[in-house]
């Protein structure tokens, strides 16, 4: 019996010693655990906050900024969309205007009430009472361009002159621009369009822009991608001397866009903030369609310019300021943190329509528009060359290999630096 309770007792030892050798740093021995081989459990490392672009307030948007007395709802569920709209007809209030996105699997609805401070009011109500829905008003975005220039952009960009030829390049990239006419330069490039202004999207009937700008634009892209594969949404009306679109028609030239499975969309064109533009941005991103933006042509004093202000949350954005010759920011840029990069875009050569039908002359151009069309022509190099690399490993590779410009490092002015296309391409 006592050799019994002797056994017990070491045995009982034993256990006590090896648990707190696993619970309290000691060596198991029996001795128990020496002051210095305890160790503290590694610090739980908290993740900085995400930078969070805050939702509009109806109020920042001037009526001169939006469609005169227009709201726009973006519903991704088409059940939600009947609902809304059978509960909105039976108080007589009837779209003007409607689309189904067969891509996206989103509707639109377009609403006109008779002014601004109407359309507010709804707008205040309908996110209260529909928080199920995207609601805003229908925005207004400028081409963000002006006329002067030469052509010494290749050099600066670090890419021989003429681009070269990249076997297998045909790289799907979308635009949301004005009608594209035919170039010299976009003789290797493949061009399909489809016009977007016949609509009731604004308040008096629209009449499309002038081509020039999107005909710039595109031949641009493809002096850096010379066999891109373009697909022209064409998005832009003339009001006066303004060359301009609304979100309705962009979130419509978005779903064609990426019916045709583009890789990257340029934007060259800056508004207010919009929730509706934003969700559209957050589901390209989701799909690892990359998106270029103009950083803007409103000056060092301007708000930021959306849409590429998103490019603040979005690691598959490139928000693209311009610079000169002596790489100099172009002065009536946007600065500000969301800024990713730079490329040429103050006095850009930019050829005319071989249609005379086109009437578009060759001249000289300036602005952010301009470098974020040089830009999607290096994301459309960088792509031929690396097919199956996703959206944010494209930028993060451009932006990396950017030459610094202005203050050492990253800044507002300038992002990381100016875009360098051979330097991204190197293994």
């Amino acid at each position: 019996m006592r050799t019994a309770l002797l056994l017990v007792v070491l045995l009982h030892a034993c256990w006590a010693s090896t648990a707190f050798s696993q619970t309290s740093g000691g060596r198991g021995t029996g001795g128990g655990a020496r002051g210095g081989d305890w160790r503290a459990p590694p610090a739980v490392r908290t993740p900085p906050p995400a930078v969070v672009v805050p939702t509009p307030t109806p109020a920042a948007s001037q009526p001169h900024e939006v469609e005169q007395g227009q709201l726009l709802l973006l519903s991704r569920d088409f059940r939600i969309t009947r609902q809304v709209l059978g509960t909105l007809q039976a108080e007589a209030v009837l779209p003007v205007a409607t689309a189904r996105l067969r891509t996206l699997g989103w509707d639109l609805a377009l609403f006109q009430f008779a002014d601004h401070a109407a359309a507010l009011e709804r707008l205040l109500q309908w996110r209260q009472r529909f928080p199920q829905l995207s609601v805003d008003f229908n925005h207004l975005y400028l081409a963000q361009s002006d006329v002067e220039g030469r052509e010494y952009a290749l050099r600066m960009l670090d890419l021989p002159q003429p681009a070269p030829s990249v076997p297998g390049a045909g790289v799907r990239i979308g635009m949301l621009d004005t009608r594209v006419e035919a170039t010299d330069w976009l003789k290797q490039a493949t061009l399909i369009r489809r016009p977007f202004i016949n609509d009731a999207s604004a308040r008096e009937p629209d009449v499309p822009a002038s081509p020039a700008h999107g005909t710039a634009i595109a031949s641009l892209v493809a002096r850096v991608a010379p066999q891109v594969r373009m697909f022209a949404a064409e998005v832009m009306a003339a009001r006066g001397d303004k060359t301009v679109t609304n979100s309705y028609r962009l979130i419509q030239g978005v779903d064609w866009l990426l019916g045709h499975q583009v890789r990257a969309i340029n934007m060259s064109l800056a508004g207010r903030p919009d929730i509706n533009l934003a969700t559209t941005v957050d589901e390209l991103m989701r799909r690892e369609v990359i998106v270029v933006a103009a950083a803007g042509n409103q000056g060092s004093s301007a708000p930021p310019a959306y849409p590429a202000a998103y490019a603040l949350n979005h690691a598959g954005m490139l928000a693209v300021t311009a610079v000169d010759v002596q790489g100099q920011l172009y002065e009536q840029a946007n600065r500000g943190g969301y800024v990713s990069a730079a490329a040429p875009g103050v006095q850009i050569w930019v050829p005319a329509a071989t249609s005379a039908a086109g009437a578009v002359g060759a001249r000289y151009v300036s602005g952010t528009s301009y470098a974020s069309a040089y830009a999607a022509g290096a994301v459309a190099r960088w792509l031929a060359t690396n097919p199956g690399q996703g959206a944010a490993t494209a930028t993060r590779r451009l932006r990396a290999t950017a030459r610094d410009l202005g203050p050492t490092g990253r800044d507002e002015s300038f992002g990381d630096g100016l875009l360098q296309v051979n330097a991204a391409l190197r293994p």
